[in-house]
C-alpha cells in the first residue's frame, strides 16, 4: 500500500511526514498504536481522523474537492489526498 503524504499543516510537521489515516482506515489500527508508530500525538491523530471524516462525509454527499476545501478549511492538496485514500480504501475493501 502506498502511503499518503501531506503538506505542512502545522508548524512542527515537515512535508515528508506520512499521513496516519490510511493505517487507521485501511488497516483498521487503533489510533493510539498509529500515534506511536508515526511519532504523532494522539491529539494530532484524532484531528487527522476528524478532518478525514469531514472530507468523507462531504464526498459521500457529492461535494466537489473545491467545496470540501472551503467547507472544512483544509488545503486543497490535503483534501485531494484524503479523497485518494477514500478511493483506495474502496478498492481494498
Amino acid at each position: 500500500m502506498q502511503q499518503a503524504r501531506f503538506p505542512n499543516t502545522e508548524n512542527s510537521m515537515r512535508n515528508t511526514e506520512v499521513l496516519p489515516c490510511p493505517k487507521i482506515v485501511v488497516d483498521r489500527k487503533d489510533p493510539l498504536d498509529v500515534a506511536q508508530e508515526t511519532n504523532h500525538s494522539i491529539r494530532a491523530v484524532d484531528r487527522y481522523m476528524k478532518d478525514f471524516n469531514r472530507v468523507r462525509l462531504c464526498h459521500e454527499d457529492g461535494k466537489s474537492p473545491e467545496f470540501i476545501s472551503l467547507a472544512t478549511s483544509l488545503n486543497r492538496t490535503v483534501v485531494k489526498e484524503y479523497l485518494q485514500i477514500i478511493e483506495d480504501s474502496k478498492i481494498c475493501s
